[in-house]
């Protein structure tokens, strides 16, 4: 692993009062809107980004955590401070890091932090602005004196994408172009290039010897005479590039699609944007290779813009695995789904009192399976859990339909509280909360599953709850026992009760079965009818319907006719037809758990 940034910690800064995160080599940061992911990389700019001038880490007012009264005028300070791991065996870095060492880490950590305060002494006759009094450090370890220079900067650097960024006109742009660097590392002398200078002399002047272009030019001439005068004309002329043989470099431009030789500016955003990149990547690479520089960290703020999501997929994954330290900002959860599962940074708004804070899942305590596990779940469909506020895990898509559907009855819209539903695919919800859990993201969530009674030795049984208490045991071991002994007793009203205090939400059968005894039988008629059901069918399924708790013969019908149709295409011919009069008790009793979940976090 190379050196990456391992920690970052910020203290009343714009919108971050106090925030402490761990990172992996890797960060993907998301975060709903104005939760400070760019202030997050502004303030990594603050210790980094070489091309920042001291005038503009010279802060404002404003630039002070908004829960701050007058901060200037009382003194307020702000830090930010970074803790840099994976240059042990780089000895550039070491030379530079082994005196911001830090101690008691379990690995090398070097330590830099920016401070912006006020002067230990200051002289002013009167009237001086408030910020007229405070500076800025950059020091390296726990010592002011230990100063990190622009030298130091430059040797370890952070370079940002910012998200409104103009990749075509860059990469048109010979000052600005990534192109320049790659062209001026060339080792092309003037000889190589004046046999080629020659050729495009000669072709220069074949084609200004049209009468019409050469009419043309002798206008321009004339009409630029005219308007300014002898003493201010520039001799203005037609020709296909300079001749110098040097400036021929400069001249070289990026062309796509093949044979047709067209330009950038004549391709989409979203291909100017990868070219962009691509070109920028090959320069840092080289740059390293040169030994021009010993570490760049590189950080793209919504590095999607513009590009088909089969195509964000392809470029992150590739971008996500390469060795070098990167840092992306994101609102997309295509980008999300290609994202190592320990790259992850959540950043969210606390409320009034706490500012942004963050929580990462670089120390989460998955095992190696489950982090593949994970990563294999995470699809585009699933990665929208990241971007909620509160998620409620389901086991198929017959709840996707559903759960919200109730919600709407009830009078909770889900996407209105940025609540999102998860389906699993299955009863395998631990690698789900382990990511949502205290130990990683903590996100608000609650688990729906459903309570599969079975027959054993002519008893009733049920898996639903097995499998809740297998998910608790994961988090509180030490709540355990006195759950099995409710088991064992068959207490079921006692324990599903005490499930929900955990956030986690039984049915007595399967879904379907739930709903059915619920009272909306003339509804699921309705839904089968909606599928194309026959007159018959739809008889024996109303009678199946009426049958009272059907955990026989009658419920068996019931799901083998879903079955027959899919019990994802029966729910979502259902959910139009929901009302709030007939919901099974468990479903709304999670829909109000997440709620009452996100309105305490408010």
């Amino acid at each position: 692993m190379s050196v990456h940034i391992s920690r970052v910690q910020i203290s009343n800064f714009r919108n971050f009062c106090q925030l402490d995160v761990c990172l992996s080599d890797k960060a993907v940061i998301v975060g709903e809107n104005r939760s400070g992911k760019t202030n997050f990389i502004h303030a990594l700019r603050l210790i980094l980004d070489p091309s920042l001038s001291d005038n503009a880490r010279k802060l404002r007012e404003e630039d002070f955590w908004d829960g701050l009264d007058s901060p200037m005028e009382n003194g307020a300070e702000i830090s930010i401070s970074i803790d840099l791991r994976g240059f042990e065996d780089n000895q550039s870095l070491l030379a530079i890091l082994q005196n911001f060492l830090v101690e008691g880490e379990p690995a090398a950590t070097a330590r830099i932090t920016y401070k912006y305060a006020p002067m230990a002494s200051f002289d002013s006759p009167g009237g001086a602005r408030p910020d007229a009094r405070y500076e800025f450090q950059i020091y390296g370890g726990d010592d002011p004196a230990n100063g990190f220079t622009y030298r130091d900067r430059n040797w370890i650097q952070l370079r940002v994408l910012p998200a409104l960024r103009d990749s075509e006109t860059d990469l048109e742009s010979w000052r600005r172009s990534p192109l320049r660097p790659l062209i001026e590392r060339l080792n092309v002398t003037r000889q190589d290039l004046q046999s080629a200078a020659d050729k495009i002399d000669s072709a220069t002047d074949e084609i200004i010897e049209l009468s019409e272009i050469h009419s043309l030019s002798q206008d321009i001439e004339r009409r630029l005479e005219k308007m300014v005068g002898d003493l201010h004309s520039i001799s203005p002329s037609l020709g296909i590039a300079s001749t110098d043989s040097l400036r021929l470099l400069r001249s070289l431009r990026l062309l796509v699609d093949g044979k047709r030789r067209r330009p950038i500016g004549d391709t989409s955003l979203g291909v100017c944007n990868v070219i962009y990149l691509t070109l920028l990547v090959l320069e840092l690479e080289r740059e390293e290779a040169a030994g021009e520089r010993a570490a760049t960290i590189l950080a793209i703020e919504e590095p999607e813009a513009h590009l088909h999501p089969h195509l964000q997929r392809l470029v992150y994954r590739d971008f996500l695995r390469r060795e070098s330290p990167v840092l992306l900002t994101t609102h997309s959860p295509h980008i999300v789904s290609v994202s190592p599962i320990r790259s992850l940074v959540l950043l969210r708004d606390s409320g009034a009192e706490g500012g942004s804070v963050a929580t990462s899942t670089a120390k989460a305590d998955f095992t190696p399976q489950q982090g593949q596990d994970l990563e294999r779940y995470l699809d585009a469909t699933r990665g929208e859990i990241l971007f909620a506020r509160g998620v409620i895990l389901v086991e198929g898509d017959a709840e996707l339909y559903i759960v919200p559907a109730f919600a709407k009855a009830l009078g909770t819209p889900l996407d209105q509280r940025g609540i999102s539903v998860c389906s699993v695919q299955g009863t395998d919800f631990a690698p789900y909360a382990m990511l949502l859990g205290k130990g990683a993201l903590d996100v608000p969530h609650v688990v729906i599953t459903d309570g599969d009674p079975f027959q054993k030795e002519g008893n009733i049984c049920y898996r639903g709850p097995e499998r809740a208490i297998k998910l608790i045991e994961s988090e509180r071991p030490n709540d355990v026992p006195p759950l099995n002994g409710l088991l064992q007793k068959q207490q079921w009203g006692e324990l599903y009760k005490k499930f929900g205090g955990y956030g986690i939400y039984l049915g007595v059968h399967t879904l379907e079965i739930d709903l059915a005894n619920c009272g909306i039988n003339e509804e699921m008629v309705a839904a089968l009818k909606d599928l194309g059901a026959g007159k018959t069918r739809l008889s024996k399924f109303r009678t199946a319907l009426s049958g009272g708790d059907m955990p026989g013969n009658d419920s068996e019908y019931v799901l083998k006719t879903i079955d027959a149709y899919g019990k994802g295409r029966f729910a979502q011919r259902l959910a139009p037809k929901l009302k709030g009069s007939s919901i099974p008790e468990y479903i709304k009793g999670a829909i109000r758990y997440i709620v009452s979940l996100l309105e305490g976090n408010n």
